[in-house]
């Protein structure tokens, strides 16, 4: 195989590597799981969200105990991923993100955020992790949801989400993961 195909099949896969460290970052969020979260990152990473400047950890732990505060649901998603590959080793990735957040109570809003998340993904010992994160904000709003008397009877025979590992997902993606 020439030098340019193999370059170039190398530089697919370091993007899904980061791809997958995004995704296990959102999933981990969704799911509040603190290690899927962790995982994401760089022992000696830092994140920062608005005022929050921290690490790996507290940035699930601060987000998971926010979100279970204040919501009774959420999605993060992640969209558009721009890669900036600095070196074989250092990457920078501009990924827009959609989250939606169900407020507790009746009739309240939830509340919709779109931004981007600039990280610089390094790798290291051949694993791809983010090792800074600044997330920027660039639209907020809040939209009320479907009233029960909106709401269709079939919406309510879909399993239900959870915040950890009873969650459906994590059932079937073990019992397709060999042992």
């Amino acid at each position: 195989m020439d030098q340019r195909l193999e370059q170039r099949i190398r530089v697919l896969l370091d993007r899904e590597d980061i791809r997958d460290a995004l995704t296990r970052y959102t999933r981990g969020m969704d799911r509040h799981d603190l290690a899927l979260i962790a995982s994401a990152y760089h022992p000696d990473a830092r994140d920062r969200h608005g005022r929050f400047d921290g690490d790996r950890h507290s940035v699930g732990e601060k987000a998971s105990y926010h979100h279970a505060q204040s919501y009774q649901a959420h999605s993060h998603q992640i969209g558009n991923i721009t890669f900036a590959f600095e070196s074989d080793d250092v990457c920078h990735t501009e990924t827009y993100f959609h989250i939606v957040l169900s407020r507790k109570g009746d009739r309240t809003p939830n509340d919709l955020l779109g931004g981007r998340y600039l990280d610089r993904f390094e790798r290291r010992e051949g694993v791809w992790r983010i090792a800074d994160r600044e997330v920027v904000l660039d639209w907020r709003g809040e939209h009320l949801p479907v009233s029960d008397a909106g709401d269709h009877d079939i919406n309510r025979t879909y399993p239900q989400g959870a915040w950890d590992r009873s969650d459906l997902s994590y059932v079937r993606m073990a019992a397709a993961s060999p042992a």
